[in-house]
């Protein structure tokens, strides 16, 4: 059973496209987003820097370095505004609400809600092991909700609500900046996605959430409170917590104060039984205070796992390492002992550590932390063929039931964590306001400048102001400008055009060639698949059917080969798309098809006798799930092919696969 990776969890449902979304997160990094926000908005960065429009804001851990607008259109990524004024240790949170709309003449919108356990970073996607846990509301389904309906409203409106707690830390003048003296075009966006989530608090009002964070109360304060309601006071014979890191120190006589801390309070409170068993899932090389507490751990009786080697997800060569932070308890069935019954999980980004799990987000001592406690049903513990229907620990979470460390096994407390860099403050000017004119175009800004502020031009040298604005030199808006502060370094501020746009830059012109790569290079594809793969072709592209033949001379025959080896990585890469990236990979492929409409090579091809994209159409360059007659995946890639055609000039495409 497959499960979606974190970035498949920012994919626009079915007639919805992303409208705006706020993430908070202790890192992130500009591949990940950029592919993110491409799967939530339909759109390709190209198109997103050209547009100067704001559709994703993330708020970091002020130690992390800043992602600059150019290497994330779309996206803000909000300074903080004094760091020391924090009310919390870490910004370790991971939460993301993203808000669509409908793409139809109908209006309406739907909120979706996705607590990780991973940072949004490549390296979550490609390194770890972690989790994530996503809900949705639609506004259709708040006329007549159902108890499901306003549980799910409940998490949201609790999400939100942090959110909005948070960001007013958090410097968000590129977020509300104005267009011509009035309100910006973000500032209506942010509204949208605020109204719908208080339209989820109006419905779930009353109801307990599964969503926490530890604001107020540490997550082990709370945890017992929230296994009762949704999963039922009664005490668990069987417990499994895991971490990608544990507490940095302990007492090797004695047992790690964290998770025990965790067994005390819910045998207190009647949720665990005296002789239960329990274990610990770990990470080998990288365990904390469980290395030196190896011998007490045994001791006590509790085990110790590795964690899973999921290969049903990765495959058998992967070697991720556990960072998903989770608990889990349930009873075995006494007719069943595959059977997992009255269980209930924990998944969040807390870390089984004092800071992480045991302390409320305090200045310089508790994290700011946010997760989920679910009632996990009847589970099976491990796959079972009688039961394919019925999901399975095994499959579920990062650790395989039954598995042990060998008494062998070198345990190693792993590096200490790296000191914290300086926080990244918001700057005494957060944007630049172009106003054009024909003879003198300035630059200003509607923040207070202080004294001895400088803009310097292309050339470094500073401009020369006039009337409280920057006189430019260039008669086209710069997407970013550098400012001199006295006694601070030089600082890159992005520019908004008249009509609001944040660094706008026109949308490039592509040849075949780098369409080529740029398709060749699909992110969604699987990593061990390559464009010169054969394994999954019958033969060479002039082969297969419909399969255009070398022109007989000239730049025709050049402009043959060109469009043969774009045709063959596209029929090469897409045969290995999954159906859950398919919808994304029609709109890569028709979006960066139209751009190369105006090259050299699409223009000489148009002059041969042959229609190049008719190949495509044909099923042998399909996977399975977008075969002709299947519903919405082949009708979305033919609707793509067809648009592409239209915009190079070409005739229209037959349907039956010929040319």
């Amino acid at each position: 059973m497959t499960r979606p990776s974190l970035l498949q969890h920012f994919d626009a449902p079915e007639g919805h496209v992303g409208a705006f979304g706020w993430l908070c997160g202790y890192s992130a990094d500009a591949p990940f987003m950029v592919d993110a926000t491409d799967r939530f908005t339909l759109t390709t960065r190209h198109q997103r820097a050209a547009s100067g429009r704001v559709v994703l804001a993330l708020v970091l851990d002020p130690g992390q370095p800043r992602l600059a607008w150019g290497d994330v259109p779309g996206v803000v990524h909000l300074p903080v505004y004094a760091a020391d004024a924090l009310p919390f240790n870490l910004l370790h949170a991971k939460v993301a609400l993203l808000g669509f709309r409908c793409e139809d003449a109908e209006p309406g919108w739907r909120l979706r809600l996705i607590v990780s356990t991973g940072n949004w970073t490549t390296q979550t996607v490609e390194e770890s092991l972690d989790m994530a846990w996503c809900v949705e509301v639609d506004h259709a389904e708040l006329q007549e909700p159902d108890d499901d309906a306003r549980l799910r409203c409940a998490d949201i409106a609790a999400a939100a609500d942090l959110l909005i707690w948070l960001r007013r830390y958090f410097d968000q003048r590129l977020l509300v900046a104005p267009v011509r003296q009035s309100d910006g075009p973000t500032l209506a966006l942010i509204a949208g996605l605020d109204d719908g989530a208080a339209a989820c608090a109006r419905v779930g009002s009353g109801v307990k959430p599964r969503f926490l964070d530890s604001r107020a109360l540490s997550l082990l304060d709370q945890l017992p409170d929230w296994v009762a309601h949704h999963a039922g006071a009664k005490r668990r014979s069987h417990l499994v917590m895991g971490s990608g890191f544990y507490e940095g120190h302990a007492n090797p006589d004695a047992l790690p104060s964290v998770p025990a801390g965790i067994v005390t309070t819910l045998r207190r409170n009647s949720l665990l039984t005296k002789t239960s068993r329990v274990e610990l899932v770990v990470n080998e090389s990288g365990c904390q205070a469980i290395a030196a507490s190896r011998e007490a751990i045994a001791s006590e009786g509790w085990g110790l796992l590795p964690p899973s080697r999921a290969e049903h997800l990765f495959g058998a060569d992967h070697k991720r390492t556990l960072h998903a932070k989770f608990i889990i308890s349930w009873n075995p069935s006494p007719s069943n002992p595959n059977l997992c019954t009255s269980g209930w999980l924990y998944l969040g980004s807390g870390n089984l550590t004092n800071p992480g799990f045991c302390k409320a987000a305090i200045s310089k001592a508790g994290n700011l932390e946010a997760g989920v406690v679910l009632a996990t049903g009847d589970l099976a513990l491990m796959p079972d063929r009688r039961d394919p229907e019925r999901s399975s620990i095994a499959h579920l979470l990062p650790f395989e039931p039954g598995s042990a460390l060998s008494d062998a096994a070198v345990l190693a407390a792993g590096a200490e964590m790296p000191e914290r860099p300086p926080a990244w403050v918001a700057p005494l000017v957060a944007f630049l306001q172009w106003q054009p004119g024909p003879a003198a175009p300035r630059l200003f800004t509607t923040d207070p400048v202080p004294a001895g502020i400088e803009l310097l031009d292309p050339q470094g040298q500073p401009c020369s102001s006039e009337a409280g604005a920057w006189i430019w030199p260039d008669p086209v808006c710069p997407p970013q400008a550098c400012l001199r502060c006295p006694g601070q370094p030089e600082t890159w501020i992005p520019v908004i055009d008249e009509f609001g746009r944040i660094a706008p830059v026109p949308l490039p012109a592509m040849d075949v060639q780098d369409i080529t790569s740029a398709l060749g290079a699909y992110p969604a594809a699987p990593e061990d698949a390559s464009p010169d793969d054969d394994e999954h072709l019958d033969g060479p592209l002039s082969a297969r059917p419909g399969a255009p033949e070398t022109a007989a001379s000239g730049a025709g025959q050049y402009a043959t080969r060109q469009m043969m080896q774009l045709i063959d990585t596209i029929a090469r890469r897409q045969v290995l798309i999954p159906a859950a990236d398919w919808r994304a990979w029609c709109l890569r492929l028709e979006q960066l098809m139209i751009l190369a409409k105006d090259s050299d090579t699409v223009q000489r091809f148009k002059r041969l006798p042959f229609h190049p994209l008719q190949p495509l159409t044909d099923d042998s360059f399909r996977p399975e799930h977008a075969l002709a007659g299947s519903t919405g995946a082949a009708q979305a890639y033919l609707e793509a092919l067809h648009r592409i055609a239209q915009a190079w000039g070409l005739p229209p495409l037959h349907s039956g696969g010929r040319p």
